[in-house]
């Protein structure tokens, strides 16, 4: 029952909470297992809390209570932990102190250590422990092409995720949806939609089903070069396919109509998100106001702020630069200097974009006293 309630906290990344739950153990004199340990490495683990999760390691290393030695899966969530914070040279050092006990190190460790690699975008380190992997006699699976392919796309090196997508299926594995989500990240990262497309069309092709998130890559793709007609063609792809699209597959697209000027299209694909049922994110939102911004437009930028906050949507602090940068813009520091303070009586700090952007609108108004007086007030802060 201890182990079962340590579980759910470690399951929800409560590491506070499956500490607790220990010393609630520790009072009641209940012996803790290697179980035990294991849960509440994995609860400081999923937290990324890498020294908490060692010292529990330790504890369970010394003996406490009648838990027994660690064992490859302690090791292994230990790894685990490294790899989430992109730490590989820790990762690695657990890997050897495993091997210097005599322990063989699986699939699964070598996968943390790659996962690492990717999550830190290193992919020559990545290809490194692959070969030593190999070496190892350790036989790869479809999860560790997948952090080697990730590893590239991470830094948008379309050649690198191609080549490890095309060994992988040489080496006679079926290419998941991570792993091509990942290798078409890489030319989404590039901006290269047609790339993308081309790589996608070849996998339906092979007979690999469509899915939303790896049509999403591609729409993102065209998005991210303001090629707005071929993004809406993939949705219109991604509807006769049989699928609905997502929050990501429209503001993509309310992205793709920013970039090239066009607010009030980005506008009908937010108003097309909601009638759709979809709940638009903060991030959907910025990008209009933004857009707006950057045409100098402050009346809609403000307008839809205000929108947002209608719709119980919290904005953050780019959707209140936004909106700032817009007034300074115009030369209306009152309006900039309003925005800055109703953002820092939502607890949010302004930032150097904030108090710059109004202190250039006093400029731009003439007030010199005023600006000094935010100047001041950006140094105190």
């Amino acid at each position: 029952v201890w182990n079962t309630l340590i579980k759910a906290h470690a399951n929800a990344g409560d590491a506070a909470g499956a500490r607790a739950v220990f010393e609630e153990m520790s009072m009641l004199a209940v012996q803790p297992n290697r179980q035990t340990f294991g849960k509440l490495m994995e609860s400081c683990a999923k937290a990324g809390q890498v020294p908490e999760a060692e010292g529990w390691f330790e504890e369970l290393a010394n003996g406490t209570g009648a838990s027994g030695a660690p064992r490859i899966v302690q090791y292994a969530i230990m790894m685990d932990a490294c790899a989430k914070v992109g730490d590989t040279e820790r990762a690695a050092l657990w890997l050897r102190r495993m091997c210097d006990v005599q322990l063989r190190p699986g699939v699964s460790c070598f996968g943390a250590i790659l996962h690492s690699c990717a999550v830190s975008g290193a992919p020559e380190l990545a290809e490194h422990w692959f070969s030593q992997m190999t070496a190892a006699l350790v036989a790869p699976n479809a999860i560790t092409y997948n952090a080697v392919i990730d590893s590239f796309s991470k830094v948008g090196d379309v050649a690198g995720a191609t080549r490890w997508h095309e060994r992988m299926q040489q080496d006679g594995l079926r290419p998941t949806e991570v792993s091509l989500a990942s290798s078409l990240n890489a030319f989404a990262k590039s901006g290269d939609g047609p790339g993308a497309a081309a790589m996608l069309e070849q996998m339906l092709d092979a007979g690999v089903p469509p899915n939303l998130v790896c049509i999403n890559v591609v729409i993102s793709a065209f998005a991210r070069s303001g090629n707005t007609q071929k993004a809406e063609q993939w949705l219109q792809k991604l509807r006769s396919f049989g699928l609905q699209p997502d929050e990501v597959s429209l503001t993509a697209l309310i992205d793709s109509c920013a970039k090239r000027g066009d607010s009030r299209q980005a506008v009908q694909w937010l108003e097309t998100m909601v009638a759709e049922g979809l709940s638009p994110s903060v991030i959907s939102y910025s990008v209009v106001i933004n857009s707006f911004a950057r045409g100098r437009d402050a009346g809609e930028a403000v307008r839809w702020l205000k929108e947002m906050i209608a719709r119980k949507i919290r904005p953050d602090t780019i959707s209140y630069n936004a909106v700032i940068n817009s007034c300074a813009k115009c030369g209306d520091a009152a309006q900039a200097i309003h925005w800055l303070e109703v953002m820092q009586s939502e607890s949010l700090v302004p930032d150097k974009v904030s108090f710059t952007a109004v202190i250039d609108s006093c400029v731009k108004q003439g007030d010199s006293e005023l600006a000094q007086t935010w100047f001041e007030k950006m140094i105190s802060t």
